[in-house]
Protein backbone atom coordinates (compact mmCIF):
# COMPACT_ATOMS: atom_id res chain seq x y z
CA UNK A 1 0.00 0.00 0.00
CA UNK A 2 2.86 2.12 0.71
CA UNK A 3 4.28 1.09 -2.79
CA UNK A 4 0.96 2.58 -4.14
CA UNK A 5 0.91 6.11 -1.81
CA UNK A 6 4.55 6.29 -2.81
CA UNK A 7 3.14 6.38 -6.93
CA UNK A 8 0.39 9.13 -6.03
CA UNK A 9 2.57 11.47 -4.03
CA UNK A 10 5.36 12.93 -4.82
CA UNK A 11 8.95 12.95 -3.04
CA UNK A 12 8.63 15.48 -0.71
CA UNK A 13 4.90 14.54 0.54
CA UNK A 14 6.07 10.66 1.21
CA UNK A 15 9.33 11.68 3.56
CA UNK A 16 7.33 13.42 6.53
CA UNK A 17 4.66 9.79 6.03
CA UNK A 18 7.82 7.78 6.63
CA UNK A 19 9.05 9.79 9.49
CA UNK A 20 5.81 9.77 11.09
CA UNK A 21 5.27 5.71 10.79
CA UNK A 22 9.09 5.45 12.18
CA UNK A 23 8.04 7.34 15.24
CA UNK A 24 5.13 5.46 15.49
CA UNK A 25 7.21 2.65 15.67
CA UNK A 26 9.46 3.43 17.94
CA UNK A 27 7.21 4.96 20.46
CA UNK A 28 5.36 1.58 20.73
CA UNK A 29 8.44 -0.34 20.89
CA UNK A 30 9.41 2.00 24.54
CA UNK A 31 5.80 1.78 25.40
CA UNK A 32 6.23 -1.62 25.69
CA UNK A 33 9.71 -1.81 27.09
CA UNK A 34 8.01 0.50 30.18
CA UNK A 35 4.98 -1.76 30.56
CA UNK A 36 7.64 -4.48 30.86
CA UNK A 37 9.78 -2.95 33.47
CA UNK A 38 6.45 -1.60 35.77
CA UNK A 39 4.81 -5.17 35.60
CA UNK A 40 8.46 -6.73 37.03
CA UNK A 41 9.22 -3.46 39.24
CA UNK A 42 5.57 -4.60 40.42
CA UNK A 43 5.89 -8.04 40.95
CA UNK A 44 9.22 -7.82 42.76
CA UNK A 45 9.19 -5.99 46.32
CA UNK A 46 11.96 -3.28 46.23
CA UNK A 47 15.61 -3.56 48.12
CA UNK A 48 13.23 -2.02 51.42
CA UNK A 49 10.39 -4.17 51.20
CA UNK A 50 13.07 -6.82 50.66
CA UNK A 51 15.21 -5.95 53.58
CA UNK A 52 11.62 -5.87 55.63
CA UNK A 53 10.37 -8.76 54.61
CA UNK A 54 13.84 -11.06 55.26
CA UNK A 55 14.53 -9.11 58.81
CA UNK A 56 12.64 -11.60 60.28
CA UNK A 57 13.35 -14.75 58.32
CA UNK A 58 17.10 -13.43 58.99
CA UNK A 59 16.49 -13.95 63.05
CA UNK A 60 14.90 -16.71 62.58
CA UNK A 61 18.06 -18.16 60.61
CA UNK A 62 20.58 -16.69 63.07
CA UNK A 63 18.09 -18.73 65.86
CA UNK A 64 19.13 -21.88 63.61
CA UNK A 65 22.75 -21.36 62.89
CA UNK A 66 23.51 -20.69 66.57
CA UNK A 67 21.15 -24.09 67.46
CA UNK A 68 23.33 -25.84 64.89
CA UNK A 69 26.78 -24.51 66.86
CA UNK A 70 25.69 -25.77 69.41
CA UNK A 71 24.63 -29.16 68.83
CA UNK A 72 27.93 -29.31 66.73
CA UNK A 73 30.06 -28.27 69.78
CA UNK A 74 27.73 -30.82 71.75
CA UNK A 75 28.57 -33.65 69.35
CA UNK A 76 32.15 -32.92 69.04
CA UNK A 77 32.55 -32.42 72.97
CA UNK A 78 30.46 -36.07 72.97
CA UNK A 79 32.87 -37.69 70.35
CA UNK A 80 36.35 -36.12 72.21
CA UNK A 81 34.58 -38.28 74.87
CA UNK A 82 34.08 -41.01 72.90
CA UNK A 83 37.49 -41.27 71.60
CA UNK A 84 39.34 -40.53 75.19
CA UNK A 85 37.25 -43.57 76.28
CA UNK A 86 38.88 -46.07 73.48
CA UNK A 87 41.87 -44.67 74.11
CA UNK A 88 42.11 -45.56 77.64
CA UNK A 89 40.49 -48.95 76.84
CA UNK A 90 43.71 -49.23 74.24
CA UNK A 91 46.24 -48.48 76.92
CA UNK A 92 44.86 -50.54 79.21
CA UNK A 93 44.97 -53.49 76.68
CA UNK A 94 48.67 -52.49 75.15
CA UNK A 95 49.90 -52.88 79.13
CA UNK A 96 48.12 -56.62 79.61
CA UNK A 97 49.53 -57.16 76.29
CA UNK A 98 53.46 -56.12 77.70
CA UNK A 99 52.81 -57.99 80.64
CA UNK A 100 51.81 -61.15 79.14
CA UNK A 101 54.78 -60.92 76.61
CA UNK A 102 56.95 -60.84 79.70
CA UNK A 103 55.59 -63.88 81.63
CA UNK A 104 55.44 -65.59 78.16
CA UNK A 105 59.37 -64.84 77.68
CA UNK A 106 60.35 -65.64 81.18
CA UNK A 107 58.44 -69.08 80.85
CA UNK A 108 60.32 -69.58 77.45
CA UNK A 109 63.61 -68.44 79.23
CA UNK A 110 62.78 -71.27 81.70
CA UNK A 111 62.18 -73.81 78.99
CA UNK A 112 65.39 -73.36 77.43
CA UNK A 113 67.02 -73.75 80.72
CA UNK A 114 65.21 -77.19 81.41
CA UNK A 115 65.88 -78.39 77.83
CA UNK A 116 69.43 -77.16 78.19
CA UNK A 117 69.67 -79.12 81.33
CA UNK A 118 68.49 -82.16 80.22
CA UNK A 119 70.53 -81.71 76.92
CA UNK A 120 73.37 -81.94 79.03
CA UNK A 121 72.64 -84.71 81.46
CA UNK A 122 71.98 -86.80 78.52
CA UNK A 123 75.06 -85.82 76.82
CA UNK A 124 77.04 -86.82 80.19
CA UNK A 125 74.74 -90.33 80.43
CA UNK A 126 75.73 -91.24 76.60
CA UNK A 127 79.16 -89.76 76.34
CA UNK A 128 81.05 -91.86 78.97
CA UNK A 129 80.24 -94.92 76.81
CA UNK A 130 81.26 -93.24 74.30
CA UNK A 131 84.60 -91.91 75.38
CA UNK A 132 85.25 -95.75 76.68
CA UNK A 133 84.44 -96.81 73.49
CA UNK A 134 87.19 -94.56 72.22
CA UNK A 135 89.31 -95.39 74.61
CA UNK A 136 89.11 -99.34 74.45
CA UNK A 137 89.29 -98.44 70.15
CA UNK A 138 92.26 -96.43 70.95
CA UNK A 139 93.72 -99.14 73.24
CA UNK A 140 92.73 -101.95 70.88
CA UNK A 141 94.90 -100.62 67.89
CA UNK A 142 97.70 -99.94 70.23
CA UNK A 143 98.03 -103.25 71.12
CA UNK A 144 98.01 -104.24 67.92
CA UNK A 145 100.70 -102.28 66.75
CA UNK A 146 103.00 -103.66 69.73
CA UNK A 147 102.75 -106.88 68.89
Amino acid sequence: MLCCAAAWLPLAQIDPILMVIGCLIIIGVLLMRFQKRTSRANSTPTFRQHQQVNRPAGRADRATIEGLEVQMHELARELAGRVDTKLVALQQLLLMVDERMAALDEKLARLDATLAALQSAQGKAASPPAQVSASAAGSGSSSEAGS
